[in-house]
C-alpha cells in the first residue's frame, strides 16, 4: 500500500467531516473521491489475482478479504447504536427524531440497502445513520466489480472501462429524466439527491479510478494539476454564467450538484480529476508536502472508522454542547472527539480482523513465491 493514498483517504474524509459540521458545503464531495480511490486500489488487484486463481478461489479471496475489513466494524456500530437507542428509549426519550428514525431505517442499512432507502421519498436524515448510504454502494460495487474484471477478457478491460465512464453521464440523465417526468417521480425525495444516492450513478466512478491504476503512461499523472484546476473553475464558471449566485463555499458544486445539469457532467469531471490526482499521489507528484506525514498516513489507516464515527459523534456534541460553546472549539472538540474514537475502534477491535485476512486469504492466493 503506497502511504501517501492513506493521506488522500484522510483528506477525502475531512471533506465530509466539514460538510457536516457546515463548514464546506462542497465536502460531500470526499464520498466521491472515496469511491474514485476504490476503483483505483482493487481493479489491478483484481486483474493480477485473476491471472493465478481459479474462479471460486479468485471470489473467496476478494470477498473473503473485504468481509474481514468491512463488515466487523459495521456490524458493531450497528449493534452499539440499536443498544443506545434501545437505553435512550427505556430512559423516557421517546421523540428524540434521531433515535426514532434509527429504529425505522436500521434494516436499510443491515442490509446494505440504505442507499436505495436514502434515494426515496421515505428517507428523512438522521445523523446516527444517514451516512451509510455510500456504505451500501461501496458493498453493491464489490458484489458486481470482481466479476466485471473476471468476464471481460484482459485486452479488452480499457476499453470496457471507458464505456462505464462514457455511460456514466448518460445513465445520471436517464435517472434525473425519469424521476421528473414519469411516475417514479412520486417516489423521489429530492430529485439531485436520488440521482446521487442510487449506485448506478457512480459506477462510472470506481471504471474511472481502474483506468487510472491500470494506466502505464505519464498522462494521467501529469494531468492531475490541469484537470484539478479546470474542475474547480467549470463548476464556478458554469454558475457564474447560468446562475444568480456563485456558492463559493461549496466551490461551484453545492449539494447535489444541484443546477447548470451539473448532477449529470459535473461527477463526470470530478471523478477524472480524483483518479489523475490519485495517479499522481502515488508517484508523490502532486503536492507531496500535504500527503508524506505520518500523521496523516495513520488518519487515513483509521478512515473507515472515521466515517462511520464522525456523524453521530458530531450529533452527540451538538447536544452537549447546546450552544454554549464557540463553534470553532465545538468543531476542533467533534473532530478530536472522532479520531479518538475510531483510533480506538482500529487499534483494539478492527486489527486483529485485519490481521485475519492474510493469514485466511492471502492476496497471492498461496501461489508458490520465487
Amino acid at each position: 500500500m503506497i502511504k501517501a493514498l492513506d493521506s488522500f483517504r484522510f483528506y477525502a474524509f475531512l471533506a465530509v467531516f466539514l460538510f457536516h459540521v457546515e463548514l464546506f458545503d462542497g465536502g460531500y464531495l470526499g464520498v466521491q473521491a472515496f469511491f474514485v480511490l476504490s476503483g483505483f486500489l482493487l481493479t489491478p488487484i483484481l486483474v493480477e489475482t485473476q491471472r493465478y486463481m481459479s474462479l471460486r478461489r479468485y471470489m473467496a479471496n476478494f470477498y473473503g478479504r473485504r468481509m474481514l475489513r468491512i463488515f466487523p466494524l459495521y456490524y458493531l456500530y450497528l449493534l452499539a447504536a440499536g443498544l443506545f437507542v434501545a437505553i435512550a428509549f427505556a430512559l423516557g426519550h421517546h421523540h428524540e427524531p434521531a433515535l426514532v428514525l434509527f429504529r425505522k431505517q436500521w434494516l436499510w442499512a443491515a442490509t446494505y440497502l440504505y442507499d436505495f432507502f436514502y434515494a426515496s421519498a421515505a428517507f428523512r436524515e438522521t445523523p446516527l445513520l444517514s451516512h451509510f448510504w455510500s456504505l451500501a454502494v461501496e458493498e453493491q460495487f464489490y458484489l458486481v466489480w470482481p466479476l466485471f474484471i473476471w468476464l471481460v477478457p484482459r485486452q479488452r478491460l480499457v476499453g470496457a472501462l471507458w464505456f462505464v465512464v462514457l455511460l456514466g453521464p448518460l445513465v445520471r440523465f436517464g435517472i434525473y429524466w425519469a424521476g421528473a417526468h414519469t411516475g417514479l417521480s412520486g417516489w423521489v425525495f429530492y430529485l439531485p439527491q436520488t440521482v446521487y444516492g442510487l449506485p448506478f450513478s457512480h459506477f462510472d466512478a470506481f471504471a474511472v479510478g481502474g483506468l487510472a491504476a491500470l494506466a502505464t503512461g505519464p498522462q494521467w499523472r501529469r494531468s492531475a494539476y490541469p484537470l484539478a484546476l479546470a474542475a474547480g473553475l467549470a463548476g464556478l464558471a458554469a454558475q457564474g454564467i447560468f446562475a444568480e449566485q456563485i456558492s463559493w463555499k461549496a466551490l461551484g458544486y453545492p449539494p447535489f450538484m444541484c443546477g447548470e445539469w451539473k448532477l449529470v457532467w459535473g461527477y463526470s469531471l470530478l471523478n477524472l480529476a480524483f483518479a489523475c490526482i490519485l495517479k499522481a499521489v502515488k508517484t508523490n507528484a502532486f503536492l507531496p508536502a500535504l500527503f508524506s506525514p505520518a500523521p496523516l498516513q495513520y488518519l487515513g489507516k483509521i478512515s473507515y472508522g472515521l466515517y462511520v464515527y464522525h456523524y453521530p459523534v458530531i450529533w452527540l456534541f451538538e447536544r452537549a454542547g447546546n450552544g454554549r460553546l464557540p463553534p470553532l472549539l465545538l468543531n476542533a472538540l467533534m473532530l478530536a472527539g472522532t479520531i479518538a474514537v475510531s483510533a480506538l475502534s482500529y487499534e483494539l477491535f478492527e486489527k486483529k480482523f485485519i490481521a485475519l485476512k492474510d493469514r485466511w486469504f492471502r492476496k497471492d492466493g498461496g501461489k508458490p513465491r520465487h
